[in-house]
């Protein structure tokens, strides 16, 4: 069951294998998109679980709005509504980590109107900003210790999650089923979440 259209008709059918194995086949396209708009803006890095999850609630809409007469591939249409929803969840971020700021002049750039613009342009990068830094700094570093502390299967779940590598292959790779395997990936993705946030 390989075909696209074969698998959104199943999968509007609310076949759970169907629905499965399109979003195994759309996911290296949405994290795609996901990492293009974090690399634009370093300080959303740490919420890429957040825009992968709205990725995958654009899935779904695709999915129930899709339709033949489109003059356009699903995978066309998929990018288009990922693209337009990450973007805005995007802006609202930005805003969110800015803070003083009246106008917005770029996704990554705010200032206010007594703000010279060549003072913008010079502290654009939030790593200049000493508390976000510290922010980020233990965040990494928590990170880094909670790896230390992960046994050999969850250091490979963990290169697996990295790497993006389909949870089939991952799966079968350890020895486990495909539920067993997620059920490890979305425990560990938490424990992530968790020092990350909590830093």
């Amino acid at each position: 069951m390989s075909d696209i259209n074969e698998l959104l008709y199943m999968a509007r059918m609310n076949d759970e294998t169907a629905i499965r194995l399109l979003m195994e086949e759309v996911k290296p396209q949405i994290r795609y998109s996901v990492r293009e708009i974090l690399n634009s803006y370093r300080p959303l890095k740490y919420y890429e679980e957040d825009f992968m999850q709205e990725a995958v609630i654009c899935v779904h809409k695709a999915m129930e709005t899709f339709r033949d007469d489109m003059n356009c591939s699903f995978s066309s249409y998929l990018a288009l509504i990922v693209k337009r929803r990450l973007w805005a969840l995007a802006r609202k971020l930005s805003r969110s980590l800015s803070q003083g700021f009246n106008h917005t002049i770029a996704l990554d750039c705010q200032y206010a109107d007594e703000e010279s613009l060549i003072n913008v342009i010079e502290n654009r990068d939030a790593m200049s900003n000493p508390e976000y830094y510290l922010r980020y700094t233990l965040a990494r570093d928590s990170l880094r210790a909670l790896c230390r502390t992960f046994n050999e299967r969850e250091n490979v779940i963990y290169d697996a999650w990295e790497r993006d590598e389909k949870q089939t292959v991952s799966s079968q790779r350890l020895g486990l089923t495909y539920k067993q395997f997620e059920g490890r990936l979305r425990r560990l993705r938490n424990r992530v979440r968790e020092v990350v946030y909590s830093a």
